[in-house]
């Protein structure tokens, strides 16, 4: 399995920084492999809410699996070959909101063999998400 732990500080309430990351429309602003996401269920974005993630390696279908606004969501995604998914916490801290975050990916068959050369290759990109993550929910209105 392929883990990502992370924190950052952003300059947002808690339920701001929330509302952007479970809206995973956001992921592409952030989210390092993510090139455009749809939300695939009627509705706000709530616990099972769906959504259709193109990706720079293919698609991935993503819901909202744990909605408890504004402390924390989960989201349980699948792709061919590939579980994956996040976990988002945020909590209040100096007029801002510290966000804690884990990012996973399981590979299953083939490409199971491949995961160690996967770990290489998106430890760079992840080390840049608590940046972007920050920046994007900063940007947001």
């Amino acid at each position: 399995m392929i883990e990502h732990e992370f924190q950052t500080t952003v300059a947002r309430l808690p339920e701001e920084a929330f509302d952007f990351l479970v809206d995973l429309r956001n992921a592409p602003q952030w989210e390092p492999y993510c090139r455009v996401v749809e939300k695939t269920s009627e509705g706000p974005v709530r616990e099972g809410t769906t959504f259709h993630e193109s990706m720079t390696w293919g698609r991935k279908e993503a819901k909202i699996a744990t909605f408890e606004r504004p402390a924390r969501f989960a989201t349980q995604e699948n792709a061919r070959g590939t579980d994956c998914g996040c976990e988002f916490r945020f909590e209040p801290r100096n007029g801002g909101t510290l966000v804690t975050g884990r990012l996973w990916m399981q590979q299953h068959g083939v490409l199971r063999v491949l995961e160690p050369l996967m770990r290489l290759r998106v430890k760079r990109p992840l080390g840049e998400v608590p940046e972007k993550l920050r920046r994007g929910i900063e940007a947001s209105r």
